[in-house]
């Protein structure tokens, strides 16, 4: 802290903590905040108070309505990235019934090709009502599929978590039973299988994210959107997934549908 303040520091790296009032800059010029949907508008307020001529970079791959809107209303300048960083996506989505043939039919391929599976759940344990649970999820997977599959969610002790998750990376448990935990930081490029449970429950750039843990290699990889309910709504949401990846015009419909947020 003594080091940044007497401008010896050029680059600081750092999480939420640089909008503590303790943190002071010589001379602060440019803020970059990736994934900036994750911070509150007070906060980025706060970082950029924190130097006189401090420009400040916003970056963010997630299709928000609330990012799209501040674009829209806000006196932003705007940098479209369309590729992806290196090589190829060839990602198909489908969407599909809990009973679909496909979906056993793509699991068994994927673990003959020795490919990772990720299965996420809306929720971690049943209830009388609602969507499927992970727990449920990972016991049927586990019958179908005995010793190759791992249980991970938020409730879970961190040692632990990080285990399971290598056991996953490594394939020696290739099929991982989830919440939402896996929606970022974890980076397995040789995952080939999504399927998201009850995904009408998700939105669309939880969904949208989620399918970006997979065809990180560059080979092909299916994502499957399992919904067994007839809502006009619903159905609309997720096919117009299954026909998008573009990460703005996703946005758009978001924002056409749900509003600001």
């Amino acid at each position: 802290l003594d080091d940044l303040k007497m401008g010896e520091i050029d680059i600081l790296v750092s999480t939420h903590a640089a909008f503590s009032a303790r943190v002071e800059f010589d001379s602060l010029g440019l803020s970059v905040i990736d994934e900036q949907q994750l911070f509150g508008v007070k906060q980025r307020e706060e970082l950029f108070e924190k130097g006189k001529g401090n420009d400040i970079l916003m970056m963010s791959a997630t299709p928000i309505p609330r990012t799209l809107s501040q674009i829209i209303n806000a006196d932003l300048d705007v940098s479209t990235l369309t590729e992806f960083p290196a090589g190829v996506r060839n990602v198909r989505t489908e969407r599909i019934t809990s009973k679909d043939p496909l979906l056993h039919k793509a699991i068994e391929k994927a673990l003959a090709a020795k490919r990772q599976i990720f299965i996420v759940a809306p929720k971690i344990s049943d209830s009388q009502d609602g969507p499927s649970s992970a727990e449920s999820v990972f016991q049927d997977m586990e019958e179908h599929y005995p010793g190759q599959c791992s249980l991970l969610h938020g409730r879970i002790k961190k040692e632990d978590q990080a285990k399971i998750i290598e056991e996953f990376t490594s394939g020696v448990k290739p099929i991982l039973v989830s919440t939402t935990v896996i929606q970022v930081g974890i980076d397995v490029s040789s995952a080939g299988l999504l399927i998201i449970y009850d995904a009408n429950y998700f939105g669309l750039s939880t969904l949208h994210q989620l399918r970006g843990r997979i065809g990180r290699s560059g080979e092909f990889s299916l994502a499957l959107l399992v919904y067994d309910g007839d809502d006009k709504d619903a159905i609309a949401k997720l096919d117009f997934l299954v026909h998008s990846e573009d990460g703005l015009k996703i946005a758009a419909f978001d924002l056409e549908q749900r509003g600001a947020g």
